[in-house]
């Protein structure tokens, strides 16, 4: 997902919660903000956890075209409360262990 990210980002979940994680920042064409773990700058999305538990994010998905809502499956990972996670547009479809 190289190249300038759509405003219109989906963060879809097969349950339906009340409230949940939000994008709460991104940076698209990113040249020098934030590099991944092989030192490249991808354009990068982060999460956030408002509410006052866990949230286990498996089964969840990011997408840039609202006609693939499933684009891109996030790992099995849990965004403790409060917390954040970065994940890259890198199109290396990996996760930190």
């Amino acid at each position: 997902m190289r190249g300038t990210l759509a405003l219109a980002f989906a963060l879809a979940s097969a349950p339906c919660l009340a409230a949940g994680p939000v994008i709460s920042e991104f940076m698209a064409s990113n040249v020098a903000t934030l590099a991944d773990e092989d030192g490249e700058f991808a354009d990068w999305i982060e999460l956030h956890n408002p509410e006052p538990v866990e949230v286990d994010l498996t089964g969840w998905h990011l997408t840039d075209n609202a006609s693939q809502p499933l684009k891109w499956t996030l790992p099995a990972v849990a965004l403790p409360a409060g917390g954040h996670l970065v994940v890259f547009a890198s199109g290396k479809n990996r996760a930190a262990t």
